[in-house]
């Protein structure tokens, strides 16, 4: 369903979406929870593939530590990382929880990750003590 008051458009008003149920848990019955949910192939050369069943696992795993940190629903949760798999692991995790979340681009200076941080009122800050870009370990 559409709301259209132009300039303004709302999709799907009063609707509920599940994202970590329509990408993870439905695949988890049967035989696609042995499929690859995510392939990852980063610097140098490394590859990693995590199954349904393995993706499902860290998801929830990740959900549990936001809980532990005391995100609940509707925290927000600002997530600056490089491209790696924990990347889509803490977005799914936020969207297990309800716990909406802004990515920050992993370029940003420290000044314009603060002021995301603090316009959002991030409750917790998800990042990586380092990563490759173009071949170089960024800190």
């Amino acid at each position: 369903m559409l709301q259209w008051d132009p300039p303004f458009a709302k999709w799907f008003v009063g609707g509920t979406l599940n994202v970590a149920d329509n990408c993870i848990d439905r695949h988890l019955e049967g035989p696609r929870r042995n499929k690859a949910a995510l392939i990852w192939e980063g610097e140098p050369g490394e590859r990693r593939v995590l199954r349904y069943q393995d993706l499902h696992r860290e998801v929830c795993r990740f959900a549990n530590v936001l809980k532990e940190l005391g995100v609940k629903k509707g925290d927000v949760v600002a997530v600056y990382m490089p491209m790696v798999p924990e990347l889509a692991i803490a977005l799914l995790a936020c969207a297990r929880i309800g716990a909406p979340h802004t990515v920050v681009f992993g370029g940003f200076s420290a000044e314009a990750l603060a002021g995301r941080i603090q316009d959002c009122q991030a409750r917790v800050l998800v990042t990586a003590d380092g990563g490759y870009r173009r071949g170089k370990i960024v800190p």
